[in-house]
């Protein structure tokens, strides 16, 4: 069960990196990069996104044997115009529940010392290298006589 909580909160929250493209230039500043990098690494990966969902959309029109004229209009009348809205709002809505039933699973790790593991293995691994260097330092005063150094 908790692997497929998983599952479909990462498949639903594949639309936040949208959100992270949107932010590229705050967290670029906040890292102290240069605005000129900045704008050309957040204008790069808007043009790429663009590109990737262009080609896409051609994919599935070619797919779905649609063609499309240039002297065709792109209008939408009726209610088949707004379906997709009202399915896009239900899996958000989807997703969000979700969401809520991870935070819910995981606040008491999160509430925890998460790091406690690691210091203490930082601690165990400073203190036998040390006593590794202490028991190093021993045998080489107690052997340095006899071999001459």
């Amino acid at each position: 069960m908790d692997m497929l909580i998983l599952f479909l909160a990462t498949i639903c929250g594949v639309g936040g990196t949208l959100l992270a493209i949107d932010n590229l230039r705050q967290i670029g500043t906040s890292l102290g990069y240069p605005k000129r990098g900045i704008s050309t690494f957040v204008s790069l990966v808007n043009i790429w996104n663009c590109l990737g969902r262009v080609v896409s959309a051609k994919k599935q029109m070619a797919a779905s044997g649609i063609t499309r004229r240039p002297e065709d209009d792109l209008n939408c009348i009726g209610v088949e115009c707004f379906k997709l809205s009202f399915i896009m709002t239900a899996a958000t809505l989807f997703s969000a529940f979700v969401s809520l039933i991870l935070v819910l699973m995981t606040r008491k790790f999160y509430k925890s010392d998460i790091h406690q593991r690691f210091r203490e293995a930082a601690a165990k691994s400073a203190a036998d290298k040390g006593e590794m260097e202490q028991y190093n330092n021993g045998r080489q005063k107690a052997r340095s006589p006899i071999i001459g150094f």
